[in-house]
């Protein structure tokens, strides 16, 4: 519109286009600026200027009070990740896989908070089928880390519950 114009046509006329758009919510000032000649006057402007700039600035809080909340969602899990490292279970002698019913301090075991015990082979097995192939090659990249570690004494896991 503003660098388009015919020879006959002001730069006023294309001003008035572009302000036209503007009001229309097409274009926002910011869009239209660089390509105002030279000698336009900025006070016809004042109005979509101060709107556009009014805009940005909630942009700009909108986007930190949403930083803010990342930032108390991320303390809180960091605050979990600290109380889930000083966190024990206690297994029976009796107690059993949920999967194959074995007892598990015979094998390499995981605890889950609500004291269900498992294999890791056997929850390996059970969740595989469900993965895509690229997240069943890591799971059992990780399996091949965990299988290697040294063996841990009678009665105990290598793996935290």
């Amino acid at each position: 519109v503003l660098s388009n114009r015919g020879p006959d046509e002001s730069p006023e006329a294309g001003v008035q286009a572009a302000l036209e758009m503007l009001r229309d919510g097409i274009l926002k000032i910011e869009d239209v600026l660089p390509y105002f000649p030279p000698d336009v006057k900025l006070d016809k402007f004042r109005r979509e200027v101060c709107s556009s700039l009014d805009e940005v600035n909630d942009r700009i809080d909108s986007l930190k009070g949403k930083m803010e909340e990342y930032k108390r969602s991320a303390d809180r899990v960091r605050e979990n990740i600290k109380q889930l490292r000083n966190r024990v279970g206690v297994v029976n002698g009796t107690q059993k896989c949920e999967i194959c019913a074995q007892l598990v301090l015979q094998r390499t075991f995981y605890l889950f908070p609500c004291t269900h015990a498992f294999h890791a082979d056997c929850l390996v097995a059970r969740i595989m089928p469900h993965l895509n192939r690229k997240k069943q090659e890591r799971v059992s990249e990780l399996f091949e880390k965990i299988r290697s570690m040294p063996e841990a004494a009678p009665g105990t896991s290598p793996v935290k519950a």
